[in-house]
């Protein structure tokens, strides 16, 4: 007999990797830019390498983490702040991602020190993924990460087949792809 479908290859292209997560670190002193506003370096041992940018002036300030992520799938979006109890209790962030925007309130006032998480979402470097962060009450920036979870989920391309007919081979020429 000869095998029509080699099992074992075909599960390979689905199994998960055995690598472990991969986790993306965008630090204010490297990574983003300012996208409103003005901000100042700020020493803390509590930030994230021990620096962190905190909105300054009377308006809205705004900063952009813009990742390249190093494959597409999904991934679990974490932000760091300092703690303190001068932080702002309302700052906006918004996480631009393969199916649009999702925006939040967070509160800085908690949990700062440490890794808050955000949420999972699907993100592509087709897409160009972002975390922005803004406040007119001096926002904190300073850590975005991005854990890769698993590769984006497949997904059926073709809406419809062409008629096939009683007792004729069928064949369609599409084939999925990794």
């Amino acid at each position: 007999t000869v095998p029509i479908i080699d099992v074992y290859a075909a599960l390979g292209a689905f199994a998960p990797s055995l690598s472990p997560p991969a986790n993306l670190i965008l630090d204010n002193d490297y990574d983003g830019a300012v996208t409103s506003g003005s901000f100042s370096l700020v020493t803390d041992p509590q930030a994230y390498n021990g620096r962190a940018l905190l909105g300054a002036g009377g308006g809205t300030a705004g900063y952009r983490f813009s990742p390249t992520v190093p494959t597409d799938g999904l991934y679990r979006v974490y932000l760091w702040w300092t703690d303190a109890p001068s932080n702002p209790e309302s700052v906006s962030v918004q996480v631009g991602h393969d199916f649009g925007v999702a925006s939040y309130l967070v509160d800085q006032r908690a949990n700062g020190g440490g890794w808050n998480e955000l949420g999972v979402f699907s993100l592509s470097a087709a897409g160009a993924p972002y975390v922005e962060i803004s406040s007119s009450a001096g926002a904190v920036v300073d850590a975005v990460r991005f854990e890769h979870l698993q590769r984006a989920p497949l997904s059926i391309g073709t809406a419809s087949l062409p008629s096939g007919r009683a007792g004729l081979f069928y064949s369609e020429g599409r084939h999925a792809r990794d």
